[in-house]
Formats: structure tokens, C-alpha cells, sequence
């Protein structure tokens, strides 16, 4: 295995989220590598234009990249041990975000999931040992979703999206069941480590922090909604099975990042 000071330098370039303004002043000062933004303290960054707050981040986010190691820079929400459920949306499209499937899992990855298919009859499958909800529409996925995760514990999901739609198209019954509970794990995970990495995506997160994760079923999110429609259009049980692996994938994912949160952070003070 190298040693850091084999490496060559690496740009500043890496880090996904500098502002232009922060670039162009870090190159005015002579600084171009994550080496040399990693040596820097907080205060010195703090005189960097367009970086204040987000200092400590930057900073980790280089020296993830310089030790090739997790860097924490933050606490967790002491909400975040006490567990829950881990919950992905699939939607018909970005535009309308209508789901067509809910998947989510508990703290010991006990799985359900959801589908919605007007033209069926309500009735439940079983894929792989998994259970599949069928129903007739968007409510009443959300509604069967709602009733499964239905103990007060906190609903966690990747991003802003889901959390979302959910204020946007759920029921009203439904974001009264789940409004205050669902906690943005990416924000979590944004705000208290970083990872040598240039994307947070979930695709790259969950693989690099749990050896061995990896989607099946469908390639992506647009070819799980295809073979949804293929299943709507045709019956063919495999393109369902295949698009239900696909967001067992992403809810599985979710799962080993949260236990990698709370199993690998190194025990700062947590935040209220």
C-alpha cells in the first residue's frame, strides 16, 4: 500500500462543492493541491472568499482525500442511534413525482415494499423472500407505506427528494403520520464526515463504507421505471422482480450507512 507523501498532489479540483469565488482566491494565494488546503487551519480558511461556514467540511474533505481515510468533523444527532426505518420512493418522473414504489426496511432489515398498478387487483407477492404490496394508486402506496413504519420512530431517506414529495403528494392522512419523523440521512452524513470521494451519491457512499454492497435487478432508477412499465404493459413477473431489486438495492444502502454512522463515528458529543 502507498504512503501519502508517495502520492502525487491532488487538485483542489476533487472537492465537489467549492465555489468559483473560493477557487479563483485559493489559486491567488498559491494554493492548487488538497494537501495544502488539509495543512490549513479553520481560521485561515475562513479568510478564503466564498468559504465561511463550510470550513471544517473543506477541510475534511481534503484530508479524506490526502489520508485516503473517513475524516469526522461533526456529531450525530443523538436521534440517529436510536434506529428506525430506512425508506427509497420511486417516481413515475422527476416532473410530477408521483410514486409508483415505496421500499423501507427496519434496523434489522426486515424488508416491505409497495407497487402500484391500476390495472391489478390489491393483492401481495413474494419476490426473493421480500414482500410486495400491490395496490391501485400514489395514496394508497403512500397509506400502506405509512401503516407499515407506523411506531413514532424516525423515517430516514437520502436527500431532500423523498421527504418531499412526500409534503407534496402525500395524503393529508399520510404527512400527518410522518411529518417530524423523517430525517435527511444525507444531510447527516454531509454534516459529519467525509470520505475520499468526489460524489455523495448513495451509488458511492454505501459501497465504500460496507464491502460487498451492490444493486441487482435493474442498472439504474430510468431502467427500473422501464421495466415497471414493461410489467404494467405485459404482466412479465421478472421486469417487476426486476425493478423491485433494484429499490431493495437503494433501501439496503441506506441501511448499511446509517449502522456505519452509528458504528464508526468516533464518539464526539452528539448534537440534540
Amino acid at each position: 500500500m502507498d504512503c501519502p507523501q508517495d502520492r502525487k498532489p491532488q487538485p483542489i479540483s476533487l472537492l465537489p462543492h467549492l465555489h468559483k469565488s473560493a477557487i479563483r482566491d485559493l489559486h491567488t494565494r498559491g494554493i492548487t493541491t488538497l494537501e495544502q488546503i488539509a495543512a490549513m487551519s479553520i481560521s485561515e480558511l475562513r479568510q478564503i472568499k466564498g468559504i465561511k461556514t463550510s470550513a471544517e467540511a473543506i477541510r475534511a474533505h481534503a484530508q479524506a482525500f490526502t489520508t485516503n481515510q473517513p475524516v469526522w468533523f461533526g456529531a450525530l444527532p443523538e436521534i440517529l442511534p436510536e434506529g428506525g426505518w430506512m425508506m427509497d420512493i420511486e417516481t413515475v418522473m422527476p416532473e410530477n413525482a408521483l410514486v409508483w414504489s415505496i421500499g423501507w426496511c427496519d434496523v434489522m432489515g426486515r424488508y416491505d415494499s409497495v407497487v402500484v398498478n391500476a390495472y391489478h387487483d390489491p393483492c401481495t407477492k413474494v419476490e426473493g423472500g421480500r414482500t410486495i404490496q400491490i395496490v391501485d394508486d400514489a395514496d394508497e402506496a403512500w397509506r400502506v407505506f405509512a401503516l407499515g413504519v407506523d411506531d413514532g420512530r424516525p423515517v430516514f431517506h437520502w436527500s431532500q427528494f423523498d421527504h418531499g414529495v412526500m409534503k407534496r403528494h402525500a395524503p393529508v392522512d399520510v404527512r400527518e403520520r410522518l411529518n417530524g419523523r423523517m430525517i435527511d440521512l444525507l444531510g447527516v452524513f454531509d454534516k459529519t464526515v467525509k470520505l475520499p470521494l468526489c460524489s455523495s451519491s448513495l451509488k458511492k457512499v454505501a459501497p465504500h463504507v460496507s464491502s460487498g454492497m451492490a444493486w441487482v435487478g435493474s442498472a439504474d432508477a430510468l431502467i427500473a421505471h422501464r421495466d415497471y412499465q414493461e410489467w404494467l404493459e405485459t404482466g412479465d413477473q421478472h421486469a417487476l422482480a426486476q425493478a423491485c431489486r433494484y429499490q431493495y438495492g437503494d433501501v439496503v444502502a441506506l441501511w448499511r450507512v446509517w449502522e456505519w454512522l452509528i458504528s464508526a463515528h468516533p464518539g464526539i458529543l452528539v448534537a440534540p
